[in-house]
């Protein structure tokens, strides 16, 4: 099976600094370890760089944008598209 991880996932997995592991960081590491025991592939989209890039220490950024070589990318990706607010709804502050 083929995963299509966001930002959402890799900030977790890759925490960048020790004062970065959060709540979602176990959940995260359960899943990619979980994923590569049974043999399935994790994949970014190419524009997760610019989305990791949008960090604002320099460093970190960096060192994550290096660490997206441990996943596939998407060859030939789809365009990105907005989602519109009436499909998806309006989100809650926080």
């Amino acid at each position: 099976m083929k995963f299509l991880i966001d930002t959402n996932i890799v900030v977790p997995l890759e925490p960048g600094l020790t004062s970065d592991f959060e709540i979602n960081t176990d959940h995260a590491l359960e899943f990619h370890r979980l994923a590569q025991k049974s043999g399935n592939t994790l994949y970014v989209h190419p524009a997760i760089e610019h989305d990791l890039l949008r960090d604002k220490i320099t460093e970190r950024a960096i060192l994550r944008k290096k660490l997206l070589n441990r996943y596939e990318k998407l060859e030939s990706p789809p365009a990105l598209s907005l989602l519109k607010k009436e499909h998806v709804g309006d989100p809650e502050k926080g």
